[in-house]
């Protein structure tokens, strides 16, 4: 698997640096923990910093979540070149290296999913993280018909719901979930009954 670095978990700027601090905040106390004062502790920076970025909680609260699908939806377009000439095998390493992304930091990973329930309530935020789901469904639906499978967009999402299950699961149960994660890639690509390209 690629080992890909996280340009946004290494803020450029203050600004950045309050975010990815947010998302920590987050990750670790839940969103009602969020407050200025709070996350400009986790960021080592002056409590008006954070006001003058941010006006509200809430535009604080949005910006980080919206920061962090930037961050993810870099991740996807990093394995890029995995789906656009695929084999079982890249398609295998990409999944991997989405879903490894926070390994290291399950605070953001559970950020996420605080993120997703927020998004329920926040039409905008919403939005974004469609966009996200949509570049990632629509590069493996790609690679999926290339690899001669019937509904690449279904199977597409259905890998998708995958991912997100064990990355539930991991969170619950972190010791071989990177293990698990690849052997129920393989038995989902065993089911699509993949063709290697000619």
């Amino acid at each position: 698997m690629k080992n890909k670095t996280h340009k946004w978990r290494n803020p450029n700027g203050k600004r950045d640096l309050i975010l990815v601090a947010t998302l920590e905040a987050i990750g670790t106390g839940g969103i009602d923990c969020v407050t200025h004062r709070h996350v400009a502790e986790i960021a080592g920076v002056a409590v008006g910093s954070v006001g003058y970025h941010f006006d509200t909680r809430e535009g604080l609260i949005r910006e980080a979540f919206r920061y962090y699908v930037k961050g993810v939806t870099e991740t996807v377009l990093s394995v890029a070149g995995d789906f656009e000439r695929p084999t079982r095998k890249t398609v295998t390493e990409a999944l991997l290296t989405i879903s490894e992304r926070d390994v290291d930091r399950p605070e953001f990973l559970r950020a996420e999913y605080e993120m997703l329930v927020y998004a329920g309530r926040d039409p905008e935020l919403a939005r974004d993280i469609s966009e996200w789901h949509e570049t990632l469904e629509g590069r493996l639906a790609g690679a999926l018909e290339v690899l001669g499978v019937d509904r690449p967009m279904q199977a597409a999402r259905m890998i998708r719901d995958l991912l997100r299950g064990i990355e539930i699961e991991r969170l619950v149960r972190p010791q071989g979930a990177k293990t698990r994660l690849r052997g129920q890639i393989d038995m989902a690509l065993n089911g699509l009954q993949l063709r290697e390209p000619a």
